[in-house]
């Protein structure tokens, strides 16, 4: 007795070939019929189903066509229903196979994917260095290997080390003063038409070099301001960049890769016994509110807080008269020498504005850091920072602000205050200077001035000039070629290839002209002309000319009695 055939699974991707018993079960099957057309369409599909091999038994096949052959629906109908519960269920089966074998597979290539990201990520990791090592102002430089073009992606890449570098740094010298930077390279392109190819412009690379920027350096005096501070650069470095690629000489300059950013930091020599720096000459005069407290320790912000809560009378700044002050402020979280961090955090632990004053290169003073002014219920002090030719920076109390800024110059000034939020002197006549704050400030945005129009105002509009008709407008146009480009997240570069433009003059068509440019400097002669023309006609409408109306533009314009761009009537005279 001959081993009985396994006929192959349907799920398999190779169709299983008939062998002889399931041809004549086929045969056996084809000779059922029946004169009823909706019994023979349901004899077809249970020939398919078999064929399908979604019937596994010629058994259910044969049942099945019996109960069409003798009519009875009835029972087909059950029949048939165990029939496709069952293909559902062997089709589900054969689906979740496949699913978890494609499931399987996605895992796997998964991990291929993964494994070559981290390979790459290995690869292309930027590297660190330092140069000056020994000196008092070493360089700290991230070098990328990956080609960035980009000036933000480079920084996402770099910050993170950089940053990390100069803290270990810190932790040996806590005062600096940081510059960053970054060197990359530029190149110039031009377009070469002049290729086999009539439909695709080529690029030829024209000049290349190397540049680099600084920014204006920040002071440090603790570990954890370097990340927040380093990290609040990003705008200023983006703009060195920006302005890095600008001054290059000539144009169509594109940046060809970024090469490092860099940090330098140099050392500040940290005050050792006192603080104090002496007043600037040019506010050392008594009438001009500065009070410089000579104290001995790195705390002189403290100083100035204990001077504005004692009686600011004669002798009252001295350290012996500030020691004996019980001060009522929060100093958690506070390091000394103070920071600007750490003036936020005092104002929000105390409920205080405090606005710091600077002097800056042209001897002038700017506010440095202008405070919260949501605290400004708490009080309002105003501190000037100086700093000595060794990077050392002091506290000073200012106790009269309008007197340091010279705006009390006559007796109009005298009962006017000076806003820090709105850089002028405000009348404190109707009003103090603590309800003017209230007023514009307290419940403003960024210390944005909010003043709105009296009750019953209105807007006109007062420019009737601009209603009038041009004489002359000029319309233009460009179309350009797409140039690829390399640059990280631009494909493609706009190279003017042709352009036009349309003169219209609004009281004499004869005289519009339509003028067309083509080639490299089209928008260059286009340029030139446009200039010509302009002079043209500016000289024209300078020139004054008699008017020449009719008999009823004249009569009109006789008994008008409102002009025809305000409508408003003539006045006297």
């Amino acid at each position: 007795m001959s081993n009985p055939r396994i006929r192959k699974s349907p799920s398999s991707p190779q169709k299983a070939k008939p062998t002889k018993q399931f041809k004549a079960n086929m045969v056996a099957l084809d000779a059922y019929s029946s004169t009823i057309a909706l019994n023979e369409t349901l004899m077809s599909t249970v020939k398919e189903l078999y064929k399908t091999r979604d019937i596994t038994n010629i058994k259910t096949a044969t049942r099945a066509m019996d109960l069409l052959v003798s009519n009875d629906l009835n029972k087909f109908k059950k029949s048939f229903a165990n029939i496709s519960k069952l293909a559902a269920k062997k089709s589900g089966k054969i689906q979740a196979k496949r699913e978890t074998k494609l499931q399987a597979e996605k895992e796997e290539m998964d991990k291929v994917v993964r494994g070559v990201k981290r390979v790459e990520r290995v690869a292309t990791k930027p590297k660190t260095r330092t140069k000056d090592k020994g000196t008092e102002a070493p360089t700290y430089e991230v070098e990328f290997i990956k080609d960035y073009y980009v000036f933000g992606a480079a920084w996402e890449a770099g910050n993170k080390k950089l940053i990390k570098m100069i803290e270990e740094h810190m932790k040996t010298k806590p005062n600096i003063k940081l510059t960053l930077g970054a060197a990359f390279q530029i190149q110039r392109k031009d377009a070469n038409t002049d290729n086999d190819d009539p439909f695709s412009v080529q690029e030829e690379i024209l000049e290349e070099m190397k540049t680099e920027f600084e920014i204006k350096d920040v002071q440090l005096y603790n570990i954890e301001s370097v990340k927040p501070t380093i990290l609040n650069l990003q705008s200023q470095m983006q703009n060195g960049f920006d302005s890095a690629i600008d001054r290059a000489k000539g144009s169509s300059w594109t940046v060809k890769r970024i090469d490092t950013l860099f940090g330098i930091a140099h050392t500040l020599k940290a005050a050792r016994g006192s603080s104090y720096i002496m007043t600037p000459a040019k506010w050392r005069h008594p009438k001009c509110g500065l009070i410089n407290i000579h104290n001995d320790d790195q705390e002189c912000f403290r100083w100035c807080m204990l001077y504005h809560q004692s009686n600011r009378k004669a002798n009252s700044h001295r350290t012996t008269a500030l020691a004996k002050i019980v001060d009522k402020y929060d100093y958690t979280d506070i390091t000394f020498p103070i920071s600007d961090d750490d003036v936020t955090t005092f104002e929000n632990n105390n409920g205080i504005t405090i606005n710091v004053w600077r002097v800056a290169e042209d001897k002038n003073t700017y506010l440095h850091r202008p405070g919260n002014v949501l605290h400004c219920r708490g009080g309002l002090v105003n501190l000037l920072l100086v700093e000595n030719e060794k990077g050392e920076a002091h506290y000073i109390y200012i106790k009269n602000l309008e007197h340091m800024l010279h705006t009390v110059v006559s007796h109009y000034y005298k009962e006017r205050k000076f806003c820090p939020f709105c850089s002028k002197t405000v009348d404190c006549k109707s009003e103090t200077f603590e309800e003017h704050l209230f007023k514009y400030h307290y419940s403003t945005t960024n210390n944005c001035n909010l003043e709105l129009p009296k009750e019953g105002a209105s807007m006109s509009f007062h420019n009737h000039k601009d209603k009038m008709e041009r004489p002359f407008m000029v319309y233009a146009d460009w179309e350009c070629s797409l140039i690829k480009t390399h640059e990280e997240g631009k494909t493609h570069r706009h190279v003017a290839n042709s352009c036009s433009y349309y003169f219209v003059c609004t009281f004499d068509e004869t005289r519009n002209i339509y003028e067309t440019f083509k080639g490299e400097h089209c928008t260059i002669e286009m340029v030139k002309k446009l200039k010509e023309l302009a002079k043209t006609c500016i000289a024209e409408m300078r020139e004054n000319t008699k008017m020449h109306l009719s008999q009823e533009e004249e009569k009109e314009y006789k008994a008008a009695e409102t002009c025809m761009l305000c409508n408003g009537f003539w006045g006297k005279g």
